[in-house]
């Protein structure tokens, strides 16, 4: 039946196949679950063995791992498999020949299976060693045996005797980095020892010196480390890695090997190599020992990126960067202390390294092709609750000609876990447009969403500039990470992109993209290549092949979601369209000189026909359900403004409007939007800059207040109050208070007073809130700041890292504090003493396995979705999330999920419970509990495969967790 050429014995063998159709499949029809694309069972039985409850049955393709300990009788069964895919199955026994099976489709056809493997026993170790190994056409672990070796290696671990497999790789393994595979759980195999191998020789080591010859005759001298039992496991684990508190047991999930071997596939017609970087990242929390171990993780980063990071203490920077910190950064003499920074926390080092390992090796390093000391050298993580000074909106910023990127705590500590993934991208593309792409390229990328130099000047005099360098900074930085403003009043528009300007309005992925400038849309469009091809395919397709073939030598990047967290839409009629473009604006503005105003603005978009006409009972394609823009004075003071259609909320028109107040004392003159953003319900988008369109806004203020509020000197105080009892839990109120000096009268919208706690512990983020305003006369007041700490927060000493106000004119102003800084005054003290017992220190949990693959009452996550018109599906669709959460102590607070849509489009979700608004838990925080989230998405919903990207969760006590559900896949030209 098959030839040698696959097998190292031919022998017959025949395999059954089976379907699960019936009533599950029908059902189908009207209700679409996440089962409805793997559907499929290879199943059989293997006879002849002395023990077959020892012996490994693998399947497996371009795309998929899966292994099983055969039952004692030496039967299998490996369901939910995808149908109409190609299989190859083997069987791996000690002291047996691996055979296999190298084609299987799963289909609804059944056959009886007899694999008969008492002829295969291989050799005794009789006076000589015999191996062999064969390729097997398919994967380059191959086929091996070796002799029965009645005397395997043995290893002890916590007084526990560990055999070493016999797998040649396992051996390896074992010899260069002392990790000993255990097969308690799932046995492993020859295909997951060999992954696992050739992924550890990737990674830089010090006891390994890749491409070198060492001073012995191995590439790796582990004498100083110790033994590490490795077990292979079924379930799904968070971040699919687990590691003891001593580092001598590692858990890892069978998941991350699905793809981590490359195999050659054909795509869009082009032959090439199909993988994922997972087992690698899951391979570097085991090195860097889950992020904590800097000096690990700086190895990793120097040796294979280029880039070295603070391997020190908040407190003792190490040597590298103790110097550095007062001569490297650009921005003044506040930030040339060490004072201003800190090293990166253990889950952000993590994430910068799985980032910058997921772009093509060609762009690890990025460094100027003729001076090769200038280009991406550093990465500084600025300290715990201070924003830049420059920038205080945004998480990070790049400077090339510095050769570093500054992250802020901000990119770090949100739910929004693909935000963070794609800042990294991100800011690391700043350095590709500075030092890998030509001015023929750049003007090549400005062609595609037809920028141009809104003063008429020469693009090409501009695009060698480096907007972030230390010479333009010292004259006046031009660019900016928020918005700025452009004070003549002959010319009310907004300049907040350095001077550029684009013509089109929908071929971007965000609205920063279109808001800026060239330099910043190629990085977003960069980021969301890597890390959501996605929307950047649907939304910009040039862009994406510019991308592809011009920066990524042909590398196409894939996102996929664990399948059994997605679910399909039907729609014969999906909304693609985007919203129109703006046709009218309508301003008014009621109110005297010296009086509030009220001000009303009216949108109308551009409409195909009046097909937004009430009367005419047509779905409104291009109407919109919101819009937003940030409008800014003459003064750099701005307001938000929200507009929802005229007709209330809820059913998308041409028709919006936003109605708000500024006082009389706001400042006085024009007041223009840098960019309108205009979203449909389902998250199609236009975004629109002040020169498509006409606006005039005058705001009459004689009597403006252009002064922001004044912080006094010394005058910020903190304490701790004494310990209450409340619901039976103890609780210290945190105050911050300090003296202001506001001549008009501070903001009444609950945001006049706001302040960032920081523990000393700068792997503790800071905590933030607002407070409130009290004035004692005239011009003086004071603000408060209240946080209420539970037993469960972190011990330790507290401070204020930076406070803010703003004033009902809408002025704001900001006061850092820092110790041993020359610019910034140091903060008072508390100390935060809670017992061990009640500290909370670790992230809630949730049941991670599929909830159709385990038994009720178990913890599991899950996802149902059925169309509410299955006879004319038109997208909308009911759909139950369902969870399992505890947490070890304070109890589970807010949750937070990421839809993706076959377009792309994320659509966040927050998930009310009963516990998610309350001080503390009402239950049993340490029991498994089930909860479940129902919603319905909107008529026009795109058809296709949408699934859960990312869920957060948060505890009571601060602590947080991000699960990603998408694995990042890459194919290259062979």
């Amino acid at each position: 039946m098959f030839s040698k050429k696959h097998l190292i014995l031919g022998m017959a063998i025949s395999v059954a196949l089976a379907g699960c159709g019936g009533a599950e499949e029908n059902s189908a029809q009207t209700s679409v679950s996440s089962q409805a694309t793997k559907q499929k069972t290879i199943s059989g039985k293997v006879n002849g063995l002395t023990t077959p409850e020892t012996a490994m049955v693998t399947v497996s393709n371009s795309h998929e791992l899966r292994s099983q300990r055969l039952a004692s009788d030496g039967s299998f069964s490996l369901s939910d498999l995808d149908k109409n895919e190609k299989y190859t199955v083997k069987i791996h026994a000690n002291g047996y020949k691996q055979n296999e099976l190298p084609v299987v489709i799963p289909s609804l056809n059944s056959t009886d299976v007899n694999i008969d493997m008492s002829e295969e026993i291989t050799p005794e170790l009789d006076g000589k060693f015999h191996y062999v190994w064969e390729d097997d056409g398919q994967s380059v672990s191959g086929l091996e045996y070796a002799s029965a070796v009645n005397s395997p290696l043995n290893i002890v671990i916590n007084d526990e005797q560990q055999a070493v497999p016999n797998i040649a790789a396992a051996q390896t393994l074992y010899r260069d980095y002392k990790i000993v595979l255990d097969n308690s759980d799932l046995p492993w195999t020859q295909a997951h020892a060999y992954r696992l191998l050739e992924t550890m020789r990737q990674l830089p080591q010090e006891h390994c010196r890749q491409g070198q010859v060492t001073t012995g005759s191995l590439p790796c001298e582990p004498s100083g480390l110790k033994e590490v039992k490795w077990i292979l496991t079924s379930s799904h684990i968070s971040g699919d890695i687990t590691i003891s508190e001593n580092r001598d047991l590692v858990t890892i999930s069978e998941d991350t090997f699905s793809y981590a071997n490359p195999q050659i596939v054909t795509m869009d017609k082009q032959r090439g190599r199909f993988f994922s970087k997972r087992l690698h990242h899951a391979a570097v929390n085991y090195l860097t020992n889950a992020g904590k171990d800097r000096g690990a993780a700086n190895f990793i980063l120097e040796n294979r990126f280029g880039v070295t990071i603070d391997t020190g203490s908040q407190d003792a920077p190490d040597a590298t960067f103790a110097s550095l910190y007062n001569t490297l950064p650009v921005t003044g003499a506040a930030d040339r202390s060490a004072s201003s920074w800190q090293p990166f926390t253990p889950k952000e080092i993590l994430l910068i390294i799985n980032q910058f390992e997921e772009m093509p090796s060609g762009l690890h390093i990025i460094r100027d092709k003729n001076t090769p000391e200038k280009g991406l050298k550093y990465l500084l993580r600025r300290r715990n609750g201070h924003d830049h000074l420059l920038y205080p909106d945004a998480p990070a910023v790049a400077w090339p000609s510095a050769g570093y990127i500054e992250f802020m705590e901000k990119a770090f500590n949100n739910a929004n876990l693909e935000h963070m993934q794609r800042l990294v991208i991100h800011e690391k593309t700043h350095f590709i447009w500075h030092y890998v792409l030509n001015t023929e390229l750049k003007l090549e990328w400005l062609k595609l969403s037809e920028w141009y130099r809104v003063d008429n000047t020469r693009a090409e005099d501009y695009l060698s500039q480096d907007p972030y360098s230390h010479d333009i900074h010292e004259k006046g930085s031009s660019h900016t990470h928020g918005s700025a403003y452009n004070p003549s009043i002959t010319n009310i528009t907004v300049d907040s992109s350095d001077g550029w300007s684009a013509r089109k309005t929908t071929n971007f992925v965000s609205g920063y993209a279109q808001l800026k400038n060239p330099n910043e849309d190629l990085a977003e469009s960069v980021s969301f290549f890597l890390n959501n091809p996605d929307k950047l395919r649907s939304r910009a397709p040039k862009k994406y092949e510019f991308i592809r073939d011009r920066l990524m030598s042909g590398v196409v990047y894939l996102q996929r979601i664990r399948k059994d967290l997605t679910f399909e839409v039907l729609n014969l009629y999906p909304d693609y369209v985007y919203p129109g473009k703006i046709k009218k604006v309508e301003v008014t503005v009621d109110g005297y000189a010296d009086e509030e105003k009220e001000i009303t603005i009216d949108l109308q978009l551009h409409t195909t026909d009046g097909s937004c006409d009430q009367d005419k009972n047509e779905q409104c394609l291009e109407g919109a359900s919101s819009a937003y823009t940030r409008i800014f004075s003459q003064g750099d003071t701005y307001k938000d403004i929200h507009f929802y259609p005229v007709d209330g909320r809820g059913t998308p028109s041409d028709k919006l409007r936003a109605t708000f107040t500024l006082p009389a004392s706001a400042k006085d003159g024009w007041w223009s939007p840098a960019q309108i953003q205009i979203t449909d319900p389902h998250g199609n988008q236009r975004y629109q800059r002040s020169t498509d369109y006409g606006w005039q806004l005058f705001i009459n203020n004689p009597e403006e207040d252009t002064t922001a509020p004044q912080y006094l000197a010394d005058s910020l105080r903190l304490t701790l109050g004494e310990k209450e009892n409340i619901d039976g839990h103890t609780v210290q109120t945190m105050t911050a208070a300090w003296d202001v000096r506001e001549n008009v009268g501070m903001s009444e919208s609950g945001e006049a007073c706001f302040a960032r706690f920081a523990n000393a512990n700068s792997d503790v983020y800071s905590m933030n809130e607002f407070g409130t305003y009290h004035p004692t006369n005239d011009d003086r007041g004071y603000c408060q700041v209240d946080i209420k700490t539970t037993e469960y927060f972190r011990s330790g000493e507290y401070r204020v890292a930076s406070l803010f106000m703003t004033d009902k004119s809408l002025n704001r102003s900001r006061m850092d504090f820092e110790d041993n800084n020359p610019v910034h005054p140091s903060s008072p003290k508390v100390t935060l003493t809670n017992i061990n017992r009640d500290e909370d220190t670790q992230s809630p949990e949730i049941g991670l396995d599929g909830c159709s693959k385990v038994a009720a009452g178990t913890p599991c996550i899950g996802i149902q979705a059925i169309p509410t018109s299955p006879a004319a599906p038109n997208g909308e669709t009911a759909v139950e999330l369902t969870y399992w959460a505890r947490d070890d102590k304070s109890g589970l607070n807010k949750v937070s999920f990421k839809l993706r849509d076959p377009q792309g489009i994320e659509h966040n979700y927050f998930v009310d419970h009963n516990n998610s608004n309350t001080l503390f838990f009402v239950g049993n925080p340490q029991q498994w509990q089930e909860y479940h989230y129902n919603f319905v998405l909107p008529v026009g919903s795109a058809p296709g495969t949408w699934g859960i990207a990312s869920m957060s969760f948060n505890d009571k006590a601060g602590n947080a967790k991000s699960e990603d559900f998408t694995e990042t896949l890459m194919f290259t030209l062979k």
